[in-house]
């Protein structure tokens, strides 16, 4: 294995050598194929001599330029006056004085499209042309008769809903399992000394040292079914490691064990919480154990479910963006899915007061309502409208720039995921949805 090793490094080191690079090129990268770096105008604490100083250290460490990124993270910032608040006259002036000085110094200059994550958007966007975000809500409603029920707007940002708008209303049979409340334990116990019982309310965290196995234990009065085990979101567990949270989980009940997983990998955005589904059993106890091998992680509260849900729906379904779980389907009973077959649009039978009036079928039936609100950015300016970011003038991505650096008013590099996106004019079609509960084995893929 060691000879193998060393002949395909000879030979990777003959290719280099045979592209006609010299050695140099690599012990000393010419500008263009040096790194660059991020550089952040944190709300309102920007000064030129600040600037200056942070653009000759990039220098100096041999960094070839920058991506000037504005960051706002809500408010004015604390002692700072004035303050510069994006797209004022100050603030315009110091990304110029930050193009000149990446002249001065020989940096290359690209800039992001808008402040912080909003993308491209600004307060002359009106709210039907904006990003939206998709919510969903569920009512569960008596089957076989005239079924009439005021379903709730589901914008967050009611009272102010920032143009909400319905986009389908779906209808499915119930299912087995108490689909929106988490089984109740009498008792919590663990090897780990922390106080359970606070833990149960969810108003403490427990922390699980590195190398050490904790073991938690939920006994319950009666017994119950479980499908679904839920974690809290990779992020809050540890916020420094969430990218690599390098813990396995292990469910028992009964003697058996109903699934062994790993914490998949996220960021530190995955504010949602990870789901595991479980072969289904009937028990007065389980027992979770956690093995966090390199460091510790803070545990938050775990929930039990009757219900059935899939394997890491959250991500899968695009809700949050983490490391995708590939696991064997858990073995549970047709009666705690939803066929997609029997899935009805019913939209149709939405009043304009928002009230649902249909003859609902004798077997019991849930309604799931999807809607649309618009995503909010800053009050302060916030880039250029999406329309105006399609070619020409701008290039996608980072265009490459001379060695002495860009014209402090000339080309400037646009970093814009959706540069060249048209935004659609009202609401959008409706997407392919499925709730978290729909059959993954029905519909040949899993979710």
């Amino acid at each position: 294995m060691k000879k193998l090793i060393a002949s395909v490094a000879i030979a990777f080191a003959a290719a280099v050598n045979a592209s006609g690079l010299p050695e140099g090129e690599f012990r000393d990268p010419s500008v263009a194929n040096r790194p660059e770096t991020w550089f952040h105008f944190i709300g309102g604490n920007v000064a030129k001599p600040g600037i200056t100083a942070d653009l000759e250290a990039i220098k100096g460490a041999g960094i070839s330029g920058i991506h000037l990124f504005h960051g706002q993270f809500g408010g004015k910032w604390p002692g700072v006056e004035p303050q510069i608040t994006c797209l004022s006259a100050p603030w315009d002036g110091l990304v110029g004085f930050v193009a000149d000085e990446c002249k001065r110094l020989g940096l290359t200059f690209t800039m992001q499209n808008c402040p912080g994550w909003a993308m491209s958007g600004g307060p002359w966007i009106k709210p039907e042309n904006a990003m939206r975000h998709l919510v969903w809500g569920r009512t569960d409603v008596e089957g076989g008769k005239r079924v009439e029920v005021k379903l709730p707007t589901l914008a967050p940002s009611a009272p102010d809903p920032k143009d909400y708008r319905d986009v389908v209303v779906l209808a499915f049979p119930a299912t087995a399992g108490e689909w929106n409340s988490a089984l109740k334990p009498a008792m919590v116990t663990s090897n780990i000394k922390a106080d359970w019982v606070e833990w149960q309310k969810n108003k403490t965290a427990v922390l699980i040292d590195g190398g050490v196995t904790a073991t938690i234990t939920f006994d319950f009065a009666e017994p119950v079914t479980i499908r679904t085990v839920e974690l809290p979101a990779v992020n809050s567990l540890g916020h420094g490691f969430c990218y690599n949270p390098d813990t396995t989980v292990v469910c028992e009940a009964n003697g058996k064990t109903l699934f062994t997983r790993e914490i998949p990998q996220a960021n530190w955005q995955d504010d949602r919480p990870v789901t595991y589904a479980c072969d289904e059993t009937t028990t007065k106890q389980v027992k979770l154990t956690l093995k966090p091998r390199s460091h510790a992680i803070k545990l938050g509260k775990i929930h039990l479910f009757s219900s059935a849900r899939n394997d890491d729906w959250e991500a899968q379904a695009g809700w949050t963006l983490r490391r995708l779980m590939r696991n064997p389907s858990a073995k549970q009973s047709e009666a705690a899915w939803v066929k997609s077959a029997e899935v009805r649009d019913v939209s149709k039978f939405m009043k304009p007061d928002g009230t649902f009036a249909w003859d609902a079928p004798e077997r019991p039936r849930a309604e799931g309502g999807h809607g649309i609100r618009v995503r909010q950015a800053l009050d302060e300016g916030r880039g250029r409208p999406v329309r105006q970011l399609h070619r020409p003038p701008l290039r996608r991505g980072r265009p490459r720039q001379g060695q002495d650096g860009p014209d402090a008013h000339g080309q400037l590099g646009v970093q814009a995921p959706d540069l060249d996106a048209r935004p659609r004019q009202g609401v959008p079609r409706a997407p392919r949805l499925r709730p978290p509960h729909v059959d993954a084995r029905d519909l040949r893929v899993r979710g």
